[in-house]
């Protein structure tokens, strides 16, 4: 048979992957003959002695696959606002081609039942797994597993708590309410600083309930601050909404320092506390020791 010069392929992630490596891979494809070896370079200097593990395989036969630059984009969103409500989610985009299957495995590469995907997949699809915070505290490993009609083998994101030697626990702030009287509005801000490491969630609840679309809400990114890191979070409400007689308006701040039973610390505000020259920070926090 005549030789044939091998079509190379760079596979990279397009967005960050759990922990402190990220992992590419080279795909070689309509070659022969099947011998091949592989070499990774960094600019001119060689990988050779750094590099641990170089897998690949030739014994691919009956099919050449194409593949472009953008044949895929697989990403993870920020996890941490729904891990602290007890559910993991993959995320992934595709901008060529068709998704085939997508679902969970464990971390013995078992797969787990009633998270499969396979049927009117879209280019962007979201898989969510439960999970509670003390499986994933406890180092419980997860992999979402997407299957490319275009890609030989599957993809694999893994879902892990990375530990942290240093764990600081967040101090939590109401800030006075600010009056917007033109737009006839009010806005509370949660500050949440000090803490360690960055992973923070923070959610606005009226009364018991998280807040819906009916309001609106943001949070800043984390930043860092002396070695540990500090966010705000703002609950805007219409002048009616804040003065609704006995409603009470609380951040309640999840981070994996706080170890008390609800997994959070909760700061709460209400029309009548907010007098503008005592301002009433509400902890609800209950101690161990008050016990029936």
């Amino acid at each position: 048979a005549t030789p044939q010069v091998p079509n190379v392929f760079p596979l990279m992630p397009c967005g960050p992957q759990s922990g402190d490596t990220v992992t590419l891979g080279c795909l070689a494809t309509g070659f022969t003959p099947s011998s091949l070896t592989f070499s990774w370079t960094q600019g001119s200097n060689s990988l050779e002695n750094i590099i641990q593990k170089i897998s690949y395989s030739t014994n691919i036969k009956n099919k050449t696959v194409e593949l472009k630059k953008d044949i895929q984009c697989l990403y993870l969103p920020s996890q941490i606002s729904s891990l602290f409500l007890g559910k993991i989610t993959c995320q992934i985009q595709v901008n060529n081609g068709q998704l085939e299957r997508i679902f969970w495995e464990n971390e013995d590469n078992v797969e787990m039942a009633g998270t499969v995907k396979n049927e009117g997949l879209k280019k962007k699809e979201e898989l969510v797994l439960d999970i509670t915070y003390n499986e994933w505290h406890q180092g419980v490993e997860r992999y979402c597993v997407v299957q490319h009609k275009d890609i030989l083998f599957p993809f694999k994101i893994q879902y892990k708590r990375q530990n942290s030697e240093h764990v600081q626990r967040p101090s939590v702030f109401m800030l006075p309410p600010v009056e917007h009287a033109k737009k006839k509005e009010v806005t509370l801000t949660c500050s949440v600083k000090d803490f360690f490491p960055e992973e923070v969630f923070v959610a606005w609840l009226v009364d018991d309930d998280v807040v819906d679309s009916e309001y609106k809400t943001s949070t800043t990114s984390p930043v860092e601050k002396e070695g540990s890191y500090l966010v705000y979070s703002q609950l805007t409400l219409t002048d009616d909404q804040w003065k609704q007689s006995g409603v009470v308006y609380s951040c309640a701040v999840y981070h994996e320092s706080i170890t008390n039973s609800t997994r959070s610390i909760v700061r709460s505000i209400g029309f009548s506390t907010a007098d503008k020259n005592n301002l009433v920070n509400l902890n609800l926090n209950i101690s161990e020791k008050c016990k029936a």
